[in-house]
């Protein structure tokens, strides 16, 4: 029995594009398509799905309301409050560093590059006083810095995660500049144009984008442990994705040439519905070229808002179900083999589901301008429960306490599944989708409350010292 935990964030996404939520700026609308889209691929390919219901207490029973169809976990009910605690320790440990204008530190340096993100930081003037400013390199008006712009609101949109759980921001940084000097309150820049150079620190912009950072951690690292501790699918807004990949690889769950072979099967282009990655010792995977649902139904409901009862009115057809079987019979194939023995079972397996895979994509796939079915590829990872050793212990859950009788089948199985979708592939697959992309977005609400746009800075001028300007 498997089920689908999916994190409070792609539902408040899924309220944006609702009309719901306000949204703070027009960049983070396609990171919401993308993970509504998520949302309903959840719904489609798993009989359950769970949310854990630790947002704000007046949040609470309208967001349970809204979403009737997912079953909320109360964390202290399944041991979830220490898990938190476990997974707040271990987020400490990750502490972003901009060093000579980079972030510099392992692990952000390594998310950035997953997400082919150009983040830099010069100490621009204000007032007389020099700010640590972010910035994106490039060139503004071109489709590669639209690109950075909605990743990055992605990014921030982590905040609203933030306040609406009642968490204080946490933008703790560390700041080194190229010659290797920390920076402090009373540092001043060699080779500034203006005055003695002094500085006053992160603009708010900055400071922002930390305290995201840091909450994307926190949050990534507590859906990974709630997962492993209620042994369900973890289905995560796609901008925690590529943290979470990192979060494996370092932890080893997932060995190097795995990680490297499931990055790279992002931007694969086959066709086939789908695709095996070879395995590792500890893990294997499979990749499905699916339809982008969303755009097949906006059109079949004829609104954004008439979606999520469409989705519900067609899961229990009996494609989906037969997909679900699939599914569920490699998952079944990892809990009675070894990661060897049940890739093997799941060649065998994949055929079946290949079939059901390419009837539902040509049932449900709409083409986009010309380019032909637009997809949205997810990758499913499969592993073996010895591979999470490296994590800190975890509390045993509770079984006297009366739980669903889906998920006291879930707890006796011994493989355990991350769900993986690029953030990178869904963009231009949802820029691509034109008139079903202006239905889809049709009751998003801008609110009117000041957004931080980055700034550019053209790579030639980066080590550049001007009058308003000075490199970190």
């Amino acid at each position: 029995m498997s089920y689908a935990l999916i994190d409070n964030a792609s539902l408040t996404a899924t309220q944006r594009l609702l009309g719901q939520i306000e949204t703070r700026g027009t960049d983070s609308i396609d990171g919401d398509i993308a993970a509504f889209e998520h949302l309903i691929q959840a719904l489609l390919f798993y009989q359950d799905v769970v949310c854990i219901d630790d947002y704000k207490a007046e949040y609470r029973l309208s967001r349970a309301k809204e979403f009737s169809f997912i079953r909320f976990l109360t964390p202290a009910e399944f041991g979830l409050d220490e898990i938190e605690n476990i997974a707040a320790k271990e987020a400490r440990s990750f502490k972003p560093e901009i060093r000579g204008g980079e972030f510099a530190d392992e692990d952000f340096r390594k998310f950035f590059d997953q997400l082919a993100l150009n983040v830099i930081c010069t100490w621009d003037i204000s007032a007389s006083i020099y700010y640590l400013t972010m910035k994106m390199l490039g060139q503004p008006d071109t489709e590669e810095f639209k690109k950075y712009s909605e990743i990055s609101a992605s990014i921030f949109t982590e905040l609203t995660d933030q306040a609406q759980k009642g968490e204080p921001l946490n933008n703790d940084v560390t700041l080194v500049d190229s010659k290797g000097r920390f920076i402090s309150k009373e540092y001043t820049i060699d080779g500034a144009k203006w005055g003695r150079g002094d500085t006053g620190g992160l603009t708010s912009g900055l400071n922002a984008f930390v305290a995201a950072l840091n909450w994307l951690v926190r949050r990534t690292i507590y859906y990974s442990f709630a997962g492993r501790h209620l042994n369900a699918d973890t289905f995560l807004h796609p901008i925690r994705s590529g943290f979470q990949i990192h979060y494996m690889q370092k932890t080893g769950v997932f060995g190097y040439d795995f990680t490297h072979a499931l990055l790279k099967s992002f931007g694969d282009r086959s066709e086939k519905a789908l695709t095996s990655i070879v395995s590792g010792p500890r893990e294997f995977a499979v990749k499905m070229n699916l339809p982008l649902f969303l755009a097949w139904f906006v059109n079949e409901a004829g609104s954004v808002e008439k979606i999520l009862p469409c989705v519900l009115s067609v899961r229990d057809s009996a494609e989906f179900k037969d997909a679900r079987y699939q599914i569920l019979q490699i998952r079944e194939a990892v809990d009675a083999e070894d990661i060897k023995g049940a890739n093997k079972q799941a060649t065998k397996i994949g055929d079946k589901l290949d079939k059901v895979l390419e009837g539902i994509r040509k049932k449900y796939g709409l083409k986009s301008s010309g380019t032909g079915i637009a997809l949205s590829p997810v990758i499913k990872v499969f592993n073996s429960l010895a591979a999470f050793a490296g994590w800190p212990r975890l509390p045993e859950i509770n079984t006297r306490v009366p739980m669903p009788e889906f998920l006291q089948k879930a707890l006796t199985q011994k493989g355990l599944v991350q769900v993986y979708r690029n953030v990178l592939n869904d963009l231009p697959a949802v820029w691509k989708l034109g008139e079903i992309r202006k239905k889809l977005t049709a009751a998003v609400r801008v609110s009117n409350d000041r957004v931080f746009t980055p700034r550019t800075e053209d790579p030639k001028f980066r080590r550049a010292h001007s009058q308003w300007k000075s490199p970190m």
